[in-house]
């Protein structure tokens, strides 16, 4: 994808896979093999998008699948050239009251497990309706190169 002046180009660390990010935002230290995200200049979520590498091209089919028969909140949702299964989940975390957005996706042998964490409070606010479509071109622009 072509990136504006609003965003940056992110390759990952092993030069798998690519897309873009808002200029604003920064990468963080997360789990090996996750790359997790968030906007420096006003905290909106934390983003993380975790690559899975399967060894034949069925599998990711099958877990997207699986995860949207298994699960009566998750729904089918197309974003770019991706179909997802998408759902969003409550977490306590000490004092915090978060909600969880997932999307789960993939091509060919590729999986991609994204989730965007917020604050319980900012649900259905304009901020967040924003950052959601932020995270929809995210999704939009992964390559895998």
């Amino acid at each position: 994808m072509q990136t504006s002046s609003n965003y940056k180009f992110f390759i990952s660390s092993d030069k798998l896979f690519s897309w873009d990010i808002p200029a604003t935002w920064s990468e963080y230290e997360d789990d090996e093999g996750t790359y997790a995200f968030f906007n420096t200049t006003s905290w909106t979520g934390n983003l993380r998008i975790t690559p899975i590498i399967f060894k034949t091209n069925n599998s990711v089919i099958d877990v997207i699948s699986e995860e949207i028969a298994g699960n009566n909140i998750t729904i089918t949702v197309q974003i770019g050239d991706y179909k997802c299964a998408y759902f969003e989940k409550n977490l306590i975390q000490g004092n915090d009251d978060l909600l969880i957005y997932y999307w789960i996706t993939g091509l060919n042998n590729y999986l991609f497990t994204c989730s965007f964490v917020i604050d319980k409070d900012q649900e259905n606010s304009f901020e967040n309706e924003n950052e959601l479509i932020v995270i929809e071109n995210i999704i939009k622009s992964i390559k895998i190169n």
